[in-house]
């Protein structure tokens, strides 16, 4: 049988290989390639799609198995920054100082552009996170599995319902003339209504020369949220089938253990009270003949 370390091994690779969501390549056309230079365009809206649906796909990963917070990250750990979208890994954790070496500090180092030669500490990686710190779901211990999923599945609906949302943003944005974020209030059936601000990555007919016709940012965001959606639901159900065995294990572990203690206390204690009562039988006197000695043979 393999061991348990084998097993969660296996499960962090193959989250890792689904981390990133799925983006659909397409050529850009000469008026989205020069008008995305200038933030809005087919290019822009795109990889504004893009990021909010993998900051979803994030969110929905961190209410499952939580988001440790900068300071107790481990080193390769990774931090999305919000502003500006750059990506942080942490290269150093904070030891003390001893002896031999001085004490060395918490070290968050990026390749974005103009971070190249730029440190972060733990204060300013959570300063500019965009997944706050949590506690996930599988984390939740002394429960059975039965009891998490209504939890796990109102997790994988409001993924659903914020991919749908985005979609639809998508589509009012497309059609909004100004090149200003303008509010709006997205409803979808099934759904909290939410009010925001449209996209004004997506605002194409506020760009000069682009036409409805050189692409359909809708459609992409529909086939790359369905993508994502479904990979999700099975990655969902893998971790799922896992989290069951395991707790299942400690379940039926947690109930031979407490077998064990009761055999041990009233099984192999009734056999040493036998014990000491059949010892105890032979101080009792005997009144028959079959007791006597037996007459010697002499």
């Amino acid at each position: 049988m393999l061991p348990l370390s084998f097993h969660i091994g296996s499960l962090g690779i193959l989250l890792t290989l689904a981390a990133t969501p799925t983006v659909y390549a397409a050529t850009p056309t000469p008026s989205s390639a020069s008008s995305s230079s200038s933030g809005v365009g087919y290019g822009a809206c795109r990889t504004e799609i893009d990021w909010i649906a993998w900051k979803e796909q994030r969110e929905f990963r961190s209410v499952l198995f939580g988001q440790t917070a900068a300071e107790k990250a481990l080193v390769s750990e990774v931090r999305f920054a919000n502003e500006d979208k750059s990506i942080w890994i942490k290269t150093q954790v904070a030891t003390s100082s001893m002896s031999s070496s001085p004490a060395k500090p918490d070290i968050w180092e990026s390749v974005a552009e103009g971070y190249k030669s730029t440190t972060w500490t733990d204060t300013d990686m959570e300063d500019a996170t965009d997944i706050v710190p949590r506690k996930g779901i599988f984390a939740v211990r002394r429960r059975l599995p039965t009891e998490l999923i209504p939890h796990l599945a109102q997790a994988y609906r409001t993924l659903e319902c914020r991919l749908e949302n985005l979609c639809r943003l998508v589509q009012i944005s497309t059609n909004i003339k100004d090149s200003d974020a303008q509010d709006v209030t997205v409803k979808i059936l099934g759904c909290l209504d939410v009010e925001t601000q449209t996209l004004p990555a997506c605002h194409l007919p506020s760009v000069q020369g682009t036409l409805p016709t050189q692409g359909n940012m809708w459609a992409y965001c529909m086939a790359m949220t369905e993508s994502l959606r479904v990979r999700e639901a099975q990655i969902l159900k893998l971790v799922v089938e896992y989290d069951s065995g395991y707790r299942s294990g400690l379940q039926f572990s947690g109930i031979f253990r407490a077998f064990l203690g009761q055999m041990r206390g009233v099984v192999l204690g009734s056999m040493r009270s036998a014990t000491t009562m059949i010892t105890a039988f032979s101080r009792v006197p005997c009144f028959i003949a079959a007791c006597d000695d037996s007459p010697d043979g002499s």
